[in-house]
């Protein structure tokens, strides 16, 4: 499951993309969440992954590279194939 936190103090959202992309995450559906903290001061991205769905994982990096706010990913355990 992925969570988003926002810091109302500083602006900063985190999410957590940890499982499986396309099983255990939605990669369509994180990509939506990505593309809603448009905006933000920062996004922190932390990954535990060993990685999924491709189609659904381009969704993610197409949401990623599309955004205006800076962007710090942060691997907490493994981010292999598509994480």
């Amino acid at each position: 499951m992925n969570y988003t936190i926002k810091d109302a103090a500083t602006g900063e959202v985190s999410m957590y993309l940890y499982g499986t992309i396309g099983e255990k995450v939605d990669g369509d559906l994180f990509a939506r969440e990505i593309a809603s903290v448009d905006g933000s001061e920062l996004l922190k991205i932390h990954i535990n992954s060993l990685g999924g769905n491709v189609l659904q994982g381009m969704s993610i990096v197409s949401a990623i590279l599309s955004l205006s706010t800076p962007v710090h990913v942060y691997v907490d355990g493994v981010a292999a194939s598509m994480a």
